[in-house]
């Protein structure tokens, strides 16, 4: 299993398309749970405010990791992008095919990918190299006469349009542009080099942009683009194993093998200049640089086996708190409520039963009276309910329900 790592400045517009999707759906959620009349047609729309709005945080990838860990699961991170360390991976032999939802990996010349995983039946979808190379052509455009087929089909990816630059031109946030334009326009580039290769660009840009297409407002913004995520493509940085002579390889035993930080694909013999490194593939520092606040060479052990986390400045994975009305926030000082959607761990406090009717009676309470009682209110209007309930008809003890305001924070219940 393979984690992302650190971001960087390539992505920072997707990042930012994200970020406004998760607020806008907060907004939406917001209005959606404010109106009184709750149609099946607003849960619908509620349920999908909540998707928009879930995003992996620490706390979540840190109990994955650790489950993962515990199960004996290899778990890795990456220094960057998991796409690029999952395709090294499986280029230099460590893994059989790799399974994504992303179609980013056969642009970095994923080789075997598996998608569209139906888990209760085991189907999938198979997807190779030569399946791309067969069916990625048609009458108008195909990868005959390329120089090299599988940089023509990564460089047309960069021309569709990818997470690290947007397409030429597109509406509703799609590819505007036919398939077979794009293929033509990268077997054309990539016969090309230097100023020539520069000058097709803009020629190209010139043609086939819009004024309605915000990323295109500056031609040549596109043009030093998609040469920088083109260079993307192949010297992606990616945490690279080498094994230790006199030991045998073991993922699991960091002392049989070494980690170094390095291109994704590398020339035979090639020196890697750190200096324009980052430069080349769109990066503001050079890749050493986005990290060393968070590990150096040293630490790239701890990284790539996930002791600590990249995504998450370095922090190590820690396990959930038991649950309690306030807890401390990862990393700071600083205390804070627990509110709906707080993880818990049930092997440290086990779920309680409660009756039916005691909720019933709860919810109708709230209901009714919600802008005049509170919930430590209600819980104790209800307790009264069910101890005269008790007393009518038996002595049996009922669980409590769970009041947050009580010194101790915890729970008081018996099992029914």
């Amino acid at each position: 299993f393979v984690f992302d790592g650190r971001r960087f400045s390539a992505k920072e517009a997707t990042d930012e398309e994200r970020a406004s999707t998760e607020e806008e759906a907060r907004s939406r959620l917001q209005v959606l749970c404010q109106d009184p009349k709750f149609t099946i047609e607003n849960i619908k729309q509620v349920d999908q405010c909540l998707k928009d709005m879930a995003r992996p945080d620490e706390i979540y990838v840190s109990q994955i990791v650790l489950e993962l860990k515990k199960r004996g699961h290899v778990v890795i991170g990456a220094p960057i992008e998991a796409d690029a360390q999952l395709v090294y991976l499986e280029q230099a032999g460590y893994v059989d095919a790799l399974m994504s939802p992303d179609g980013d990996l056969l642009a970095l010349a994923c080789s075997t990918l598996v998608a569209d995983v139906k888990w209760q039946t085991s189907e999938c979808l198979i997807v190779t190299k030569e399946d791309v190379l067969e069916r990625g052509g048609n009458q108008k455009a195909d990868f005959k006469g390329a120089r090299d087929e599988w940089d023509t089909f990564a460089v047309a990816s960069c021309f569709m349009g990818n997470d690290y630059i947007d397409p030429l031109r597109k509406i509703n946030g799609k590819n505007a542009l036919p398939w077979p334009t794009l293929l033509n326009a990268a077997k054309a580039y990539i016969e090309l080099e230097g100023e020539e290769a520069n000058e097709y660009l803009e020629g190209f840009a010139d043609t086939h942009s819009c004024s309605d297409s915000p990323s295109q407002a500056a031609g040549d913004t596109w043009v030093q683009k998609l040469k920088d995520t083109v260079n993307l493509m192949n010297r992606f940085p990616v945490f690279k194993i080498i094994e230790v002579s006199d030991a045998e390889f073991d993922i699991h035993d960091t002392s049989t093998y070494d980690v170094e930080l390095a291109p994704l694909y590398e020339e035979d013999g090639e020196v890697v200049d750190e200096g324009n490194w980052g430069n080349e593939i769109g990066f503001n520092v050079t890749p050493a640089n986005l990290l060393e606040n968070f590990v150096d060479e040293d630490g790239y052990h701890e990284a790539f086996t996930m002791a600590c986390m990249l995504r998450f400045d370095g922090n190590v994975p820690e396990p959930i708190p038991i649950p309690q009305s306030k807890v401390s926030r990862i990393g700071t000082d600083e205390v804070y409520p627990v509110n709906h959607g707080t993880y818990i761990d049930f092997d440290h406090l086990p779920p309680v039963f409660i009756p039916k009717e005691y909720l019933y009676n709860y919810l109708n309470l709230r209901r009714r009276l919600r802008q005049r009682m509170t919930h430590e209110e209600a819980i104790q209007a209800v307790e009264k309910i069910h101890d005269q309930e008790e007393t009518n008809i038996s002595m049996a003890p009922r669980p409590r329900l769970y009041n947050p305001s009580a010194s101790d924070h915890s729970f008081n219940y018996q099992s029914q």
